[in-house]
């Protein structure tokens, strides 16, 4: 099952979640990562344990970041 929305303008949240998976990941998943000033930075987090299930969840900017400027790249969607 997975499912992702936004949650506002520029941020949205999106969550996985395995149960009986065939993925081919590490026997035991954990990781937490919270990232700036990069594409779609944000709070990523997943936990799994190999065939059993797998939980990922994310709150994280759909923006793409520019490093020459240092801000977030403007598109014309942003002023609708």
């Amino acid at each position: 099952m997975n499912k992702a929305f936004g949650i506002s303008k520029n941020k949205s949240f999106e969550y996985q979640i395995e149960l009986g998976s065939s993925a081919d990941y590490n026997p035991f998943q954990f990781s937490i990562k919270l990232t700036s000033k990069v594409d779609h930075a944000g709070f990523y987090f997943d936990f799994g344990i190999r065939k059993i299930f797998l939980i990922y969840l994310a709150i994280y900017d759909h923006r793409h970041w520019d490093s020459e400027r240092d801000c977030w790249q403007v598109s014309e969607h942003d002023n609708e």
